[in-house]
Parts: C-alpha cells; structure tokens; sequence
C-alpha cells in the first residue's frame, strides 16, 4: 500500500513538471499550442488516471492514507523540478518540506 501511495505520488509530480516544462517551452506560441500540445495532453491524462486510482484506492483504505497522496506530490516536485529543471531550492522550500515531512510522520504514526 505504501509503495502504492508514493508511487502514484512520483506520477502525479512527474506530471506536475511536465506541465511545468511545457509552459516554458510553449509560452510564446498561440494559445492552442499552449494548451494543446503532447506534453499537456499527457500530463492530464496522467492526472485523470491518478484521480481513478486515489478514488478506487479511498474505498479500501482508512482516510488518514489521503494525507500522504496530498502531500508526498509537493515534497516530489521539489526534489524532481531540482534534478531535472535544475531549479535552486530556496531555504524555505528546504525548511516547509522538513516540516510537512515531521507533520506527515506524526500524523501517520498517530
């Protein structure tokens, strides 16, 4: 269940940079290549398929497993946007994700 969970936590921020990479790339086109592109398009499809699975998954499991596909996509995003878009993580950044991550430990062993 967990490898369930961060693995469609991966996919849904992969996703995520994905559309991010594309608004870069495609931010001087007309606005049908902006919003109608291979990048896009795959990154909803994307996203549609992890709304299916979160919602097929919340009919087996406890609710208190939502907190962690809520959260674990922006700690995820973080770290992919800094390895493949090579973004600089801001101290904040550094310092909000230590604590979601803290929040996320305790509200799951409790």
């Amino acid at each position: 269940m967990l490898i369930m969970t961060t693995l469609s936590s991966v996919l849904a921020a992969v996703s995520q940079v994905m559309l991010k990479i594309a608004a870069e790339k495609y931010s001087k086109s007309s606005f049908m290549k902006q919003y109608v592109n291979r990048l896009v398009i795959f990154s909803y499809t994307i996203f549609v398929l992890l709304l299916m699975f979160n919602v097929y998954f919340f009919t087996l499991y406890d609710m208190k497993f939502g907190v962690l596909l809520n959260v674990l996509p922006t700690i995820f995003v973080l770290l992919i946007s800094r390895v493949k878009l090579r973004e600089r993580l801001t101290r904040e950044q550094i310092i909000g994700s230590i604590i979601v991550i803290v929040g996320v430990a305790i509200f799951s062993l409790g």
